[in-house]
């Protein structure tokens, strides 16, 4: 069925994490989008690809038709966050982080990207805890891994960390967004 659109935008995300051109990857999501051009999703994934790209702008304004589309709230906040943490809007970002941790303290994500934002603000001792907290949730998190890597490494513990972020160099070989955070 060349008209299902769920199934060109689950292409499109498996294209990326396949690594495929990222042509490729906008055509499908595209098409996508214009057969059904009322879901959340979709947008919001083209929301993590311009911020993958560091194209706030077009990352927000996909962010914004993801919310008026229904993407959750929580959803939304955090998203925003990185975006503005990105586009090195710190405090803008911080608000958002802080939101969406207040919908959800139960989220790894929303806990791992206001670690991320503490990080930038040079709040170190918060990175860490939230970093921590997300990864009692999901052990393996590779970003939470990286923020607490680099918060300890610019707490003077170098000897220590420098281990482990040089095998999370070798780890983020296989992740595309990730390699687009470092």
């Amino acid at each position: 069925r060349p008209d299902f659109a769920d199934a060109l935008f689950q292409r499109s995300v498996a294209k990326l994490f396949l690594g495929r051109d990222k042509a490729s990857v906008v055509v499908d999501l595209d098409k996508a989008i214009s057969l059904k051009p009322d879901d959340g999703d979709f947008y919001f994934f083209r929301a993590v690809l311009h911020w993958g790209d560091r194209d706030s702008e077009a990352a927000l304004s996909a962010v914004d038709l993801a919310e008026k589309n229904g993407r959750t709230q929580l959803d939304i906040a955090n998203l925003r966050a990185l975006v503005k943490a990105i586009s090195g809007d710190v405090e803008g970002a911080l608000v958002h982080a802080e939101i969406a941790v207040n919908l959800s303290t139960s989220r790894w994500d929303t806990l791992d990207t206001r670690g991320f934002v503490k990080l930038l603000s040079d709040d170190l001792t918060g990175a860490l805890a939230d970093y921590k907290a997300a990864l009692e949730q999901m052990p393996g998190l590779i970003f939470a891994r990286l923020g607490m890597g680099i918060a300890n490494w610019r707490q003077g513990r170098r000897d220590e960390t420098r281990p482990a972020l040089i095998e999370l160099l070798k780890e983020s070989q296989r992740d595309p967004l990730f390699e687009g955070t470092i």
